[in-house]
């Protein structure tokens, strides 16, 4: 292009020229519009799929976490033995192991309650430790029956056993009156 400017500056600027520069200058100009919106195009293209991946996952993830209440721990136990899941949201938010009492002889009771209170330091008036206390960050919910820390390779006197690490979750992120749902596995 600086050739063909060159060479018309030495032969003069005739009104052909100028028409034949005006041209060329138009033509350039196209063609670096061009350039610009295949290259505008290729980035809404690459964001647009960018998007719908996300999109994807996102829904994968929903369908994978979604829960049916806004804020709830639910335990679901069999033989004594299960996993429990906190939802908040309508999202999963923490899972793990539990346990519940002895089958037959010390049954987790099964339903739909609330939590009636919660105490981070505590030890069973029924079944004391000799150990000190045994049920750290409890959060009552129906009776003397709680969600708290215990071991969660054995069986307790009724309560939901947690780790140690989730009870506290539990009794840091509930409150009095967020559900509590037991239920069979």
């Amino acid at each position: 292009m600086k050739y063909i400017f060159l060479a018309l500056f030495l032969v003069g600027c005739t009104p052909e020229a100028e028409m034949a520069m005006s041209s060329i200058r138009a033509n350039q100009a196209q063609i670096q519009a061009d350039k610009y919106q295949r290259i505008q195009d290729q980035y809404r293209y690459q964001y647009q799929q960018a998007q719908l991946l996300r999109e994807q996952a996102y829904q994968r993830n929903y369908q994978r976490n979604y829960c049916d209440y806004n804020k709830a721990v639910v335990i679901s136990l069999s033989n004594g033995a299960g996993e429990f899941y906190t939802c908040e949201g309508f999202q999963k938010t923490r899972q793990g192991p539990a346990t519940g009492g002895v089958p037959d002889k010390f049954d987790t009771p099964k339903g739909t309650f609330w939590i009636t209170h919660q105490l981070e330091k505590h030890d069973s008036t029924l079944y004391p430790s000799d150990y000190g206390r045994n049920m750290d960050f409890s959060s009552f919910f129906v009776g003397g029956v709680a969600l708290h820390q215990g071991s969660v390779r054995h069986w307790s006197h009724g309560c939901v056993h947690l780790r140690k690490s989730d009870a506290r979750y539990i009794y840091n992120n509930f409150n009095k009156g967020d559900l509590v749902i037991v239920k069979d596995k």
